[in-house]
């Protein structure tokens, strides 16, 4: 018994856990959940894109609903601060916060682009996407708030603020699987997603719904349903508004017993979808059928499998919709030709695959492009030259048919450039009869959609004609571009020009040629074509792992290229910028010249090469007619570590310390400032430490002399007229350095920096010092000279005065 109970029980656990186990693999769920968590990381204020910081996520198939957590927190002591959130599908969002002017042909239509204003209390906010593209999604964060003070690194508490995000996806499990070609039979009582995959060169899908009926008595002739379709995701009553990438069609709207279908582009090589969604009624019972139409490159083996044993997971988005109607599709030839399919595919006596044999009404011309991959985020493609074409090769673009280019932006290695497509008209003999045209429309995801005159409904077109000269090239330049396949459709005609009443109009004409020559160029370099014109610099920068490329603009000009000049400083004003931080140095020159003279010389070297190599550094830090006598890093390093010696060597001067201990005072100094400065040039420590403990160093000499003397040293007098004056002038040039500088301002203050520091050293350097021995002054600057006591009555007597002259021990 004990035996037997104990088998019981153990095939009770055993059935338990293998429901929890097929619970926890979403077999009894129609959605399950995944998670993805990045760590937090330091925002920046936002001054050019190099500020911004890149996370990025990404989203498997069949997702219903993407919900994104933002949340931001600041340094306590500080007030919360503005943050914009961006995210993108495919790649980086292209942004304009400063709302500054793009370059000239430039586009930025972008597709799946959200923004979230939010701010640094810590209070997370979420963003949903409903039915999200699959892939690689992007985002950036940064501070709005920018200040113009220059804060001195140390001296403030830094307002620091962190960002960290998440992202919980719902994944759709109760998806059917389409065979294109067999009809399936399905009863719902509630809305129902479907799926199919199209191979490449697919150029239409047809979904059809047959026998349907609905309601509890599944009334034949009533279909209460709505069809939609989407290529790549899954659709949505949410996305309903966005047109151009969903596809669908009320059942219910047609008449009894007619056939309920549409037509869509479908996504190439990769999973589409369907959703079939009841109206009005509580069930339905009915046929659904996927027909794809495929066109065959002649080149191509015509045992070549429809569905391929594994896809990929794909980047694409989704353009518009290209509708059949009947009478089109009566004139295709049904079953000509059928690719032979995988096991993925059931055999069916119906022909479902539409091969258009040479069909050029409804296959558009194709011509093969050539990749070549660069560095430094560049890239190129090129017509297959072939062995008599031309360089560079000429596409001949038929005035009736379509001609279709398509190419590949690889993720990650091919987004942060700027792709540029140029389209150039050649000369031509047929323009002495008439002139012509040649438009290209440009799509991501899928090929163009034309209106029935040939135009584009996409977004992003390129038209050249012959008119003029300047008509004959056109570019057209897209930022950060997606990753996936894009496509250009090119469509010529002829025209004539006529001129009335002083208007140009122009008439389409029959070409005396159909093929008109063109030549495209498809490339990507960073930034504007690898550079940011005569007012920035195009550089490159990684984040979160991800490089991409940007400019850093000067001289006040902004915008994505530096082309936009509403803050622009003229030449003057750089001039005088320039001038003023350069020359300002001077005003050490009478400190060089003193300290030599009182035979301060190591203190007059050190002013010296402290003046030079600021006016060095300002003169390489400018922004016209640059003088880089060696590599910036260095000359500001320079800068630094000399001005903080200076500061050091003059308090070291005013200690009258004896030879021994001066020495050791300079040669530890200069080591030791040399590597603070290396380790934190900027940092307030770098400076505060070496004036303290020269303060130290001064105020025990000083005290050591009064002892001595048993008089107050230096003199009162002294004070007064060198001390309190030097001070004052140091004391002013650390309030404008520390306190004062801003972006706008920088130019001014920093130049009175230098004139107060340089004025400061002629009020606090002692007086000359003799050049054997050690003389020891009375007071700073100034003492009283052996020759000077015949020319004094004094009450004491001589031996108080060479007392005063020795040498301390």
């Amino acid at each position: 018994m004990a035996t037997g109970g104990v088998a019981r029980l153990t095939l009770v656990q055993i059935c338990l856990a293998c429901c929890m186990f097929l619970e926890n693999c979403n077999l009894f769920k129609s959605e399950s959940t995944l998670s993805q968590v990045l760590d937090s990381r330091e925002l920046y204020p936002y001054r050019a894109y190099k500020d911004v910081q890149i996370f990025h996520y990404t989203v498997p198939h069949q997702v219903s609903l993407a919900s994104w957590e933002f949340e931001a927190n600041g340094s306590t002591y500080c007030s919360p601060k503005p943050i914009s959130v961006f995210l993108q599908f495919g790649s980086y969002p292209v942004i304009n916060p400063q709302n500054e002017t793009f370059p000239d042909n430039f586009t930025f239509h972008r597709k799946d682009l959200y923004h979230v204003a939010m701010f640094t209390d810590s209070d997370p906010v979420f963003l949903n996407v409903t039915c999200p593209m699959p892939g690689d999604w992007f985002v950036i964060a940064f501070l709005t708030e920018n200040s113009q003070k220059i804060v001195q690194k140390g001296l403030y508490h830094a307002c620091q603020a962190w960002f960290s995000s998440s992202l919980s996806l719902n994944l759709e499990n109760s998806i059917t699987t389409l065979y294109p070609g067999t009809s399936l039979l399905q009863h719902i009582t509630s809305d129902q997603f479907y799926r199919f995959f199209t191979q490449k060169n697919t150029w239409s899908v047809r979904v059809t719904i047959s026998n349907c009926k609905t309601e509890s008595e599944l009334t034949e002739g009533e279909c209460s349903l709505m069809v939609m379709t989407k290529a790549l995701a899954l659709p949505s009553y949410y996305l309903l508004p966005d047109v151009s990438k969903t596809t669908l069609i009320n059942c219910s709207e047609l008449e009894p017993k007619v056939d309920c279908s549409l037509e869509m582009i479908s996504m190439e090589d990769d999973w589409n979808y369907i959703l079939i969604s009841l109206v009005s009624s509580n069930n339905a019972e009915f046929s659904i059928r996927v027909e794809i139409a495929v066109c065959q490159d002649s080149k191509e083996d015509m045992n070549q499998e429809l569905f391929p044993t594994a896809h990929h997971e794909s980047i694409r988005s989704i353009p518009p919709v290209l509708n059949w109607d009947n009478k089109t599709l009566s004139k295709l030839n049904l079953g000509t030709e059928v690719f032979r399919a995988t096991p993925f595919l059931h055999k069916s006596s119906h022909h479902s695959i539409i091969h258009y044999s040479n069909i050029k009404t409804s296959c558009w011309d194709e011509v093969p492009l050539v990749r070549y991959t660069l560095q430094n985020l560049a890239f190129k493609y090129d017509v297959f030259p072939g062995n008599n074409s031309s360089i560079p090769a000429q596409i001949y673009v038929s005035t009736e048919v379509p001609t279709l280019l398509r190419f590949d932006v690889f993720p990650v290695q091919d987004i942060g450039g700027t792709l540029t497509v140029k389209l150039a008209l050649p000369a031509n003999d047929d323009e002495r009869i008439n002139n012509f045209s040649v438009e290209a429309c440009i799509e991501y995801g899928l090929r163009p959609t034309l209106t029935p005159s040939g135009e584009c409904l996409t977004q992003m077109s390129v038209l050249v004609n012959s008119s003029s000269w300047h008509t004959r090239l056109k570019t057209l330049m897209i930022p950060y571009p997606q990753a996936g396949n894009w496509y250009i459709s090119l469509l010529s005609r002829c025209y004539l020009e006529e001129q009335n009443n002083n208007e140009s109009n122009t008439l389409d004409v029959t070409c005396n040629s159909n093929k008109i020559p063109v030549i495209v160029q498809v490339s990507s370099l960073p930034c504007v074509l690898g550079k940011c014109g005569d007012h920035g610099k195009c550089y490159q920068y990684i984040s979160g792992g991800f490089i991409f490329s940007t400019c850093v603009c000067s001289a006040g000009w902004q915008g994505w290229g530096c082309t936009d000049n509403r803050y622009a400083l003229s030449y003057g004003q750089l001039l005088q910028a320039v001038l003023l931080l350069t020359l300002s140095n001077i005003f050490f020159i009478p400190a060089v010249v003193l300290a030599i003279y009182r035979h301060y010389y190591v203190e007059g070297i050190v002013y010296f090469l402290s003046m030079s190599s600021s006016i060095f550094y300002h003169a390489c830090d400018t922004e016209i007619k640059t003088f880089c006598l060696m590599r910036l890093s260095l000359l500001q390093y320079c800068d630094f570590y000399l001005a903080v010696l200076a500061l050091w060597v003059t308090l070291i001067a005013m200690a009258n310390l004896s030879e021994t201990l001066r020495s050791f005072a300079y040669t530890s100094g200069a080591v030791g400032i040399a590597i603070a400065v290396e380790y934190d040039r900027t940092g307030l420590w770098t400076f505060v430490i070496p004036a303290a403990v020269g303060f130290c160093i001064l105020s025990v000499s000083w005290v050591y002399h009064c002892r001595q003397q048993h008089s107050c040293y230096p003199k009162m007098k002294t004070w007064f007229l060198c001390i309190v004056p030097g001070a004052l002038f140091a004391a002013g040039g650390v309030v404008l350095f520390a306190i004062l500088e801003t972006q706008n301002n920088y130019t001014y203050v920093h130049s009175a920096w230098h004139v107060t520091m340089a004025l400061s050293v002629l009020f606090l350097l002692p007086k000359e010092r003799e050049t054997k021995g050690r003389q020891e002054p009375i007071n700073t600057c100034s003492y009283i000279r052996i020759e000077e006591l015949n020319d004094v009555s004094l009450s004491l007597d001589r031996g108080v005065y060479e007392h005063l002259l020795q040498p301390s021990p």
